[in-house]
């Protein structure tokens, strides 16, 4: 039996339709598995990672803040070897404090920015969902780092940000001993015994 052309294009109509069907429900699938994912993700997570961010920040503004009134008043201690060393430690430790907490929040702004790695990532599923569709097969490992992939760096970064962040606490701590320590040593200069 020959088909007419007519037939032939009604066949073709309807394979392309179930391909788009096809392609449709997996994109319809994708997303909604990808904004239940995230949504739960921020439900979870998401008051932690702020309240760290939180921290970071506040940590950062009182670093700079102590690091710029004690270089103002430092004329006075600068008279004496020991008290220049420990005010110059001082004010490394906080340059260091400052800088952890800068870049735990670098690694934490990678994380908060995963929704747009999903959003920037969906043009390109789409195009290899396509490719598939159009040869006929699907690719299993292609299906199974889709969704993996976005997340592979997360508990890393998740990880760095709050060592960092722990690094930047303590070297803050530091900073504010060794304050402590010249102010207790400068008493006598000021006349307190």
């Amino acid at each position: 039996m020959v088909l007419s052309q007519d037939t032939r294009a009604d066949l073709s109509n309807k394979e392309f339709e179930e391909k788009v069907f096809k392609y449709q429900t997996f994109l319809d699938k994708y997303e909604k598995v990808t904004k239940e994912t995230l949504d739960e993700m921020n439900i979870v997570h998401g008051p932690y990672w702020k309240a760290r961010d939180t921290l970071a920040r506040l940590l950062i503004t009182v670093s700079a803040t102590i690091l710029a009134l004690t270089v103002t008043f430092s004329s006075t201690n600068l008279a004496k070897k020991t008290l220049f060393i420990l005010l110059f430690s001082e004010w490394i430790s906080l340059v260091v404090s400052v800088l952890f907490c800068l870049i735990g929040l670098w690694f934490s702004m990678k994380i908060s920015s995963i929704h747009i790695h999903f959003s920037n990532q969906q043009s390109a599923v789409l195009q290899k969902v396509k490719k598939m569709l159009e040869h006929g097969h699907f690719e299993k490992e292609f299906f199974e780092g889709l969704f993996s992939a976005p997340f592979k760096d997360l508990g890393k970064n998740d990880k760095r940000s709050w060592v960092l962040l722990r690094c930047g606490l303590v070297s803050f701590i530091l900073s504010l001993f060794l304050l402590c320590v010249i102010g207790w040593a400068s008493l006598p200069s000021c006349g307190i015994k």
